[in-house]
């Protein structure tokens, strides 16, 4: 992004603009802990369910 504001806006409201936009790219980037746990607990379900556990 070259600029984050209209030629004439006060610097540091480009300045305002730019880090919130970084601060929301971050925050999109960064991994959901709870999706990840869920994600883990169905693919150990899946693979019990695809190998069962032996009977006794």
């Amino acid at each position: 992004m070259a600029t984050a504001c209209e030629p004439g806006t006060p610097a540091e409201a480009c300045h305002a603009v730019a880090a919130v936009r970084h601060r929301m790219a971050v925050v999109a980037l960064r991994p959901d802990p709870v999706a990840q746990d869920l994600g883990l607990v169905a693919a150990a379900a899946f693979a019990q369910w695809l190998v069962p556990p032996s009977a006794p």
